[in-house]
């Protein structure tokens, strides 16, 4: 299971853990109590692997990933001539945004595959990438396709208005086609992903 699957031995800047110590995860009781959750479930190394803002991805919580996904001060300000002593450099902050933990799901494939419209919205104003592929080739549009409701039908549309690419099967992956084979799930993007 997921719990099974260790970190390697990484340096900093490629593991999550790092994100859990940010100033809006150390304050916030909803972070903290998420961070208590995944270690307690599957221990410390799988800090290494999941972000704060996946973890408020999957499960829904619109104001930490309003915060976590903000776009920090000193990266708009890095190449300014008024950039004074060590700033944060500007690629951290897609970094953080595009992070993919061990399957290579992100936080917008969570949004997507639990239908967060809202959070799906965040993440693409922060500039999250639309078509990142998992192990499985699934990209955040095959989880929207797949999400059972209303609000997974939002999140198609809302990436396909960002500019969401179709997979080359489609707008589906093999798995996703052979879901939507067995489940009447997202008719109107089942129809638009078979013209």
């Amino acid at each position: 299971g997921e719990c099974a699957k260790r970190a390697p031995s990484q340096t900093p800047w490629t593991t999550a853990r790092v994100l859990w110590q940010s100033a809006h995860c150390t304050s916030c009781r909803q972070c903290k109590e998420a961070m208590r959750a995944v270690v307690q479930r599957c221990g410390d190394a799988k800090l290494d692997w999941i972000t704060p803002l996946t973890r408020a991805c999957i499960d829904g919580r619109t104001e930490c990933v309003c915060e976590l996904s903000r776009k920090p001060p000193e990266v708009e300000q890095c190449h300014s001539s008024k950039a004074e002593a060590p700033v944060e450099p500007p690629w951290r902050h897609q970094w953080m945004i595009d992070f993919a933990d061990s399957e290579r799901h992100t936080a917008l494939h969570a949004a997507c595959a639990f239908g967060y419209e809202d959070c799906v919205r965040l993440l693409i104003q922060a500039g999250a990438t639309l078509d990142m592929a998992d192990d499985e080739g699934d990209t955040p549009l095959d989880g929207a396709l797949m999400a059972s409701s209303d609000s997974g039908k939002a999140c198609v549309d809302l990436l396909l208005a960002a500019g969401a690419k179709e997979t080359p099967q489609g707008l589906v992956t093999p798995s996703t086609r052979a879901y939507l084979d067995r489940e009447e799930v997202c008719p109107q993007a089942w129809q638009r992903s078979t013209i």
